[in-house]
């Protein structure tokens, strides 16, 4: 056998079969292979079934090639020389009236621009058939169908045709411009959806095949990549109708053409048999199973394999491979994947209807020439039926069993006590929760999770034993928000790891700045313990506004912002944050309480560790009613300043002297403290300078005089060089106290393996 070819010897192949390389490829595997690779994934639109010979693995394979490797972007500008050229500075070139911006999509058939109409004065999706295409006349008239198809529907959940045209020879569609991403791409970046997100895709997805079906169009080619989804709104839009048929349609495949995906295409489309609605729906089952599981349904290292597997392989049910998913979801998928059409949902209608209601009716259909019988009962009970055996009776296909199926992942997912079910997402089974109710979370994830509101129920969310379950924010990126969760009653949470690492607006008033927390509590009694919690850039970990709060034995980690925001309420319910590991910029923001004749509850600092810039900015009134109480005892103070004082409105409320602003401290905090250890050269207490943006330090210079400050010279505190010890990766242990002569308090900070959702007992 002769040596195999190089990359550019085997490239030519591909330009023409008479390369002198053809005899070699069509008897080496391994040289097929190569050039398989060359086109990418096998997302083949059009997939040929050339007629039996002995050179069918070559031709198949070229085909494909050619008919779905689009051109370089620079090729294509080439042969298109007579484009007016763009007035606007960076634009591609002109089509017509419209300014073409950048490519957001190529494919076999075209190439698709983001572009601009200055006439109307909008973004539009700009999509020209590819120049190597227009000597087809097949494929132009195919070009051309999908316009008109498109053009007749108008619906919200369907991609819309504005115009079309012909510039230079060449025909475009004027299609309406989705601002976010196909959900092939989403998939590829996140792997698996979160289940809310299934449902409204699928629901969404559903409504606009049913506008197509509705007047007579099969789309043929539902996948991924032709479901567009809205980056701000996760609005879903149904596009690419350039295989749609109409049931009056003249065939424009040729013979031995099968048209479609093959990843998502239908039995009866994948044997080249009749196509109807219903073959869409089991192409809209695989791209949920899909985007549920992050699994194709049938998968293969050949378009060949994979067609063989959906006509003869069980697909397996998405809670084998996701176990949280709920069973209706799964009966769904299920039943949209069946191999007859006739066991499928019977419309797109219908599988609307079911995601909104949440419930599938199971029932059993059974095949027969004229008849089809079916036993369906709401309690599920299985009513008597007769059946009518004559000749023409049509066995149920032959399906291979699939492999045995590993043993059962771990439990994952939302489990509501009392109820029977696990769901994927906290936001459903918060819905599903009674008031007072326990959410259990199995499972690591990362959860990903929008801004969640419980509403007025009091909730506890925990983690299951031996689970450590992260939530990250949906969207990730600029646009997700500065919120997990808002509660506004009492709200329990233990052994989470929320990581929120969001930018948060900058010099907003403090009281909006607390209200933008990653977790807020504005009316009940917060618990923390357990739990770690990590804020991005100017951002603020937890925000105690309601009527008490308990934070314990936790790591709060803010490098840019605040660990906690604070603000005192009237009575005596404590505020105790005790036994936590901070890291942070500030590590609490004290709020000025709202004018009360009642004194504001007290704050009890105890046993924690913490590594600031600055330990307590506190915003201060000109004249309060009642100082604050804050009680600081036995934690170890690693920061640059202990306490800052700002002004209620900013920079107009600064202070021209120190001794200004030490007459407002006093005003406004009570602190008493109590065996604490303080970093050598802290400054103990700091104020902004007047209009400026810069700090102003005390007459303070050290710890005695922070003690006789607050008239406590007993306070049994230290000051000196902190030494630590490791305690695990990345943890830290108080150790002692170097270059001091004072006593060293006992039992000061808190021991790191106490912290945190790793440290729960």
């Amino acid at each position: 056998m002769t040596a195999c070819p190089g990359p550019d010897d085997l490239a030519t192949v591909l330009d023409s079969e008479d390369s002198p390389h053809v005899a070699h490829v069509e008897s080496c595997p391994a040289c097929q292979r190569q050039l398989d690779d060359l086109a990418g994934p096998a997302d083949v639109s059009v997939l040929r079934l050339a007629p039996a010979g002995p050179s069918d693995s070559l031709r198949l394979v070229l085909d494909r090639l050619r008919a779905e490797a689009p051109p370089a972007f620079d090729a294509v500008r080439q042969t298109l020389p007579d484009l007016p050229p763009s007035d606007v500075p960076g634009s591609l070139g002109r089509l017509g009236t419209i300014d073409l911006r950048r490519v957001v999509g190529r494919g076999g058939m075209g190439i698709v621009f983001e572009g601009f109409d200055a006439a109307l004065n909008r973004t539009v999706a700009v999509k020209v058939l590819s120049p190597h295409r227009l000597p087809d006349p097949a494929a132009r008239e195919r070009f051309l169908r999908e316009a008109r198809a498109a053009a007749a529907l108008h619906h919200d959940h369907v991609v819309a045709v504005h115009a079309i045209d012909e510039a230079a020879g060449l025909p475009y569609l004027v299609l309406q411009f989705v601002d976010g991403e196909s959900l092939a791409e989403r998939l590829a970046r996140v792997g698996r959806l979160p289940f809310e997100e299934v449902v409204a895709l699928g629901t969404q997805a559903a409504k606009g095949l049913a506008a197509a079906h509705a007047r007579g169009l099969v789309h043929r080619d539902v996948k991924p990549a032709n479901l567009l989804i809205d980056r701000a709104t996760f609005h879903v839009r149904v596009a690419d109708f350039g295989l749609a048929k109409a049931p009056d349609a003249d065939a424009l495949t040729e013979c031995g053409l099968i048209a479609g995906t093959p990843a998502y295409m239908a039995p009866e489309q994948a044997a080249g048999g009749a196509v109807d609605a219903r073959t869409d729906l089991f192409a809209l089952g695989a791209v949920l199973s899909h985007a549920s599981t992050g699994v194709l349904p049938f998968d293969g290292e050949s378009p060949f394999v994979v067609l063989d597997r959906i006509r003869s392989h069980a697909p397996p049910r998405p809670r084998s491979l996701v176990p949280s998913l709920p069973a209706w979801f799964d009966d769904l998928v299920t039943r949209l994947l069946e191999k007859d059409p006739a066991r499928r949902f019977a419309t797109a209608d219908d599988v609307a209807r079911a995601f909104e209601t949440r419930t599938v009716t199971r029932r059993t259909v059974r095949r027969r020439t004229g008849v089809a019988l079916a036993a369906v009962s709401a309690l599920g009970l299985v009513a008597a039926t007769v059946a009518f055996f004559r000749p023409g009776w049509i066995p149920e296909p032959r399906i291979n069993p699939s492999p045995p199926t590993a043993p059962a992942a771990p439990r994952v997912g939302f489990v509501v006590e009392g109820r029977e079910g696990e769901w994927a997402t906290l936001a459903e089974a918060i819905v599903l929760a009674p008031d007072g109710g326990t959410i259990t979370v199995h499972g690591d994830g990362p959860y990903p999770s929008a801004t969640v509101l419980p509403g007025d129920k009091r909730l506890t969310i925990r983690a299951a034993p031996g689970s450590v379950p992260k939530f990250v924010p949906y969207p990730p990126g600029a646009k997700a928000p500065t919120q997990f969760l808002v509660a506004v009653n009492d709200l329990t949470l233990d052994g989470l790891d929320v990581d929120w690492p969001v930018t948060a607006p900058l010099f907003n008033r403090a009281e909006d700045s607390a209200l933008r927390c990653v977790v807020v509590s504005t009316g009940g009694a917060l618990t923390v313990s357990h739990c770690r919690v990590t804020s991005g850039e100017y951002g603020c970990g937890l925000g105690l506004l309601g009527k008490s709060a308990t934070v314990t034995d936790s790591e709060l980690l803010a490098p840019r912002g605040s660990v906690i925001a604070w603000r005192p309420g009237p009575g005596p319910a404590p505020t105790l944050v005790a036994r936590n590991s901070f890291r942070a910029h500030n590590a609490l923001t004290v709020l000025a309480p709202r004018p009360s004749p009642v004194a504001p509850a007290p704050l009890r600092v105890e046993s924690n560790l913490v590594v600031a810039d600055l330990v307590v900015r506190c915003f201060v009134d000109a004249t309060p009613r009642h100082p604050t109480p804050l009680t600081a005892r036995r934690n170890v103070f690693d920061a640059t300043t202990i306490l800052g004082v700002f002004g209620l409105r900013g920079l107009t409320q600064n202070f021209s002297t120190p001794a200004a602003m030490a007459e407002a401290a006093k005003l406004n905090v009570a602190w008493l403290d109590s065996e604490n250890v303080y970093r050598k050269g802290t400054h103990y207490l700091e104020g902004n300078r007047p209009n400026q943006f810069a700090t102003m330090p005390s007459d303070l210079d050290g710890l005695a005089s922070w003690r006789d400050f607050w008239g406590q010279p007993d306070a049994r505190s230290a000051e000196g060089a902190i030494r630590y010890r490791e305690a695990g990766p990345g943890q830290k242990r108080f150790d002692g106290l170097d270059g001091t002569t004072e006593p060293v308090p006992a039992e000061v900070g808190v021991h790191p393996d106490r912290t945190g959702p790793r440290g729960r007992r």
